[in-house]
């Protein structure tokens, strides 16, 4: 079934790499991804995230609003400061 979605660019890049080394269709490393993601036990709140597609994973501070609260212009925010913060320690400098 075809559908369109929108995914972050890493990851997208990362699944596209992964069918090229794998000598793959990008649909099938697509579906293997969400097959796995859906097995996997659901997280309940509180529990330690398990990053596994080297995505970014926003925490937030008790106080602060949760990512289903926030604005889009917020999470384009948070993204773009866990880049920065990234690069920045890529070469070995911090914030």
């Amino acid at each position: 079934m075809k559908t369109t979605i929108d995914l972050p660019e890493p990851l997208v890049r990362e699944m596209k790499l992964r069918a090229v080394q794998e000598g793959r269709k990008l649909k099938d490393v697509a579906a293997e991804v969400f097959q796995r993601g859906l097995r996997a036990p659901s997280r309940s709140v509180g529990k330690p995230l398990r990053q596994t597609l080297n995505t970014p994973i926003f925490v937030c501070e008790e106080d602060r609003a949760t990512v289903s609260e926030m604005t889009i212009a917020q999470l384009l925010q948070l993204e773009r400061q866990a880049q920065t913060e990234e690069d920045l320690q890529r070469v070995g400098r911090s914030l």
